[in-house]
């Protein structure tokens, strides 16, 4: 629930959720990537547009955490979702299923960038961090990541967004339930759980 009221706070300040739109850049191009690197370098790291927004957005940010967070959700039934499957599965401690738990369904069952993929990467780069204390960690050259990134993109075809992925919207806290007990991501979840 959280999730949610922190996603639509960012769509209210941000207006978009896409990278992509809000930069005007496609970062996964290497064209893309430069001319976002030229855009920042011209308007200095300071001005930027992803900084400006993140410090337009923190304060409403921190308020939509607080709402969020302050809601007690009533379930139907024992509470399970995709992304908690997978840290579970690689491991993960209650605590931090908990904490994966608002990636489920595109990121606050938005129906966005796939939420078991997140997990996967947060519980490697949380392994990583506490294998490495005090450094930080390789994101666009970590061989974790880059495995799991390879991997998923094999069991998805390509297809990063959620509701793409499960060929449906699973828009309430219920019916994602319902989905994952009932087998949907099945196959995608056990094989992120084993990169």
């Amino acid at each position: 629930m959280a999730s949610e009221d922190i996603l639509e706070s960012f769509v209210a300040t941000a207006g978009d959720t896409d990278c992509r739109e809000i930069t005007g850049c496609d970062l996964n191009s290497i064209l893309g990537m430069a001319s976002f690197g030229v855009k920042t370098l011209l308007t200095g790291m300071e001005k930027s547009l992803c900084f400006n927004l993140a410090e337009k957005w923190a304060p409403d940010a921190v308020k939509a955490t607080e709402q969020g967070l302050s809601r007690k959700p009533v379930f139907s039934q024992p509470p399970v979702c995709c992304a908690t499957e997978v840290a579970r599965k690689m491991g993960g401690s209650k605590e931090e299923m908990v904490t994966v738990a608002g990636l489920s369904g595109g990121i606050g069952l938005s129906g966005n960038a796939c939420g078991a993929l997140g997990a996967a990467i947060w519980i490697k780069i949380l392994a990583w961090c506490r294998a490495h204390p005090g450094k930080t960690p390789p994101y666009f050259f970590n061989r974790d990541i880059n495995r799991i990134m390879k991997t998923f993109s094999t069991a998805t075809g390509g297809e990063i967004l959620c509701q793409r992925i499960c060929d449906k919207h699973v828009g309430t806290i219920d019916e994602h339930m319902e989905f994952v007990k009932n087998g949907g991501c099945s196959v995608l979840i056990d094989v992120l759980a084993r990169c």
